[in-house]
């Protein structure tokens, strides 16, 4: 079945490839970035949103999340200076120095061979402003 694909150039992939480019283009994946908590907004992706509808499902919700002093955890991509430097999934992100106060987390991290170097995605507080 798999030898159809050859006369187009076409070839399998396994999931850990797709979840490579997944990361590499920023788009989210349930589980991973999407929680009961995280709100379009907050993965970039408030054009999602019908403004011109008087009301949708989490309407409520998001309208009062968003009335909150509290920082919102927002989707951020990471690179870091050294490209050897592996986020794992998972980790804490906490301000330099500041090993008490966790500021995000990283949630999902992978070798990108376009980019030579390890990237990763991280829900971090006020991420978008930062």
């Amino acid at each position: 079945m798999i030898q159809r694909g050859d006369n187009y150039g076409i070839t399998p992939i396994g999931s850990e490839t797709n979840h490579v480019l997944r990361v590499e283009k920023g788009f989210i994946s349930l589980g991973h970035e999407v929680d009961g908590k995280i709100e379009p907004i907050d993965l970039g992706l408030g054009w999602i949103i019908g403004k011109g509808k008087k009301d949708f499902i989490g309407k409520r919700a998001m309208e009062l999340n968003r009335t909150s002093k509290l920082p919102r955890k927002e989707l951020v991509g990471l690179v870091s200076g050294n490209p050897h430097i592996h986020f794992a999934e998972g980790s804490p992100l906490v301000a330099s120095g500041d090993h008490l106060f966790v500021e995000g987390h990283v949630t999902a991290s992978v070798w990108s061979e376009i980019n030579q170097q390890y990237i990763a995605l991280a829900l971090l507080d006020d991420g978008m402003s930062r």
